[in-house]
């Protein structure tokens, strides 16, 4: 049985605004046009960004499980979609692990698919879909950086999610997806929260967890609870593209400057269709400037 993640998910109030906003500062490039989604219930629009692909999607009806969501949750980060060739095979070992699948709506051009409530998965939305297509190549990390608009190398990352307890998320995880390339468990750059990085089915991932009482993640918890947290985008340089979003009125948090040439900063998610999208200015990517696609 072969598995890959293909997509994640940002649902919005406005398709249309969605595209307008991430097109004008990440390089998004369109997959075909509008499609349904949800059973009807949805409009999506897929995109490439760099070696990752975003579904943006709005609700197609009143009363649809997109609507219901945006009024408890607003905007943001809503699912992580993986592709599988067996998915009996899937939703069996799943079962097996006490968890819940069930059948999941029609997305795009996916076909039969499954979900993970977030009551079971730690507060994430997994969406689950059948297919007869083999997984896509392994891309190399040097053919994964692409431009900015406006100029610059750019990576997409990683995903990241927030949860409760760390150790028992990472377990549930592994032991019904492929993890690989585990870093570890280690404290974040702010120092009063941990965080561990892997390989989700060939999709970098981030579990970040409270170590202090009192850090970000502990108050992203109490007024959310667990769930999607953020998008982290390397980049070559970070001064320009804080310049532009503060031009453009965007609010900025948790600037920081960590030496050696690195530097990170956040979009705030009121700035972002509550996306929160985390910027790192990574010294090596400069180096690879010239072999953006």
């Amino acid at each position: 049985m072969s598995l890959w993640v293909d997509h994640f998910g940002i649902a919005l109030h406005s398709l249309d605004a969605g595209e307008e906003f991430f097109s004008r500062y990440l390089p998004l490039e369109p997959i075909g046009g509008a499609t349904p989604g949800g059973s009807g219930e949805t409009r999506s629009r897929f995109y490439r960004l760099g070696h990752v692909r975003i579904a943006l999607f709005e609700s197609a009806r009143t009363g649809s499980f997109l609507e219901n969501f945006l009024s408890k949750r607003g905007e943001g980060l809503h699912h992580l979609a993986m592709r599988c060739t067996d998915l009996d095979a899937l939703e069996s070992s799943l079962r097996s692990h006490e968890l819940h699948p069930a059948e999941g709506p029609y997305v795009g051009d996916l076909e039969r698919t499954l979900v993970l409530s977030p009551r079971d998965f730690f507060g994430m939305f997994f969406l689950l879909a059948e297919t007869s297509e083999a997984p896509p190549p392994v891309v190399e990390a040097r053919d994964r950086i692409v431009e900015l608009p406006g100029g610059g190398a750019m990576l997409f990352d990683h995903m990241a999610a927030a949860v409760t307890d760390l150790d028992a998320a990472k377990r549930l995880l592994a032991d019904n997806f492929p993890v690989t390339g585990d870093g570890g468990r280690h404290r974040g750059y702010a120092g009063d929260f941990d965080l561990s990085q892997f390989e989700l089915a060939g999709f970098r991932f981030e579990l970040i967890a409270d170590a202090s009482g009192s850090s970000f993640v502990k108050t992203f918890l109490k007024k959310r609870g667990p769930g999607f947290h953020h998008l982290s985008i390397d980049v070559e340089d970070l001064d320009p593209i804080l310049e532009k979003m503060r031009s453009d009125g965007l609010r900025i948090v948790d600037e920081a400057d960590l030496g050696n040439g690195y530097k990170t900063a956040f979009i705030s998610p009121r700035s972002a269709h509550g996306v929160l999208v985390q910027f790192w200015q990574v010294p090596e990517l400069a180096g690879e400037a010239l072999v953006i696609r």
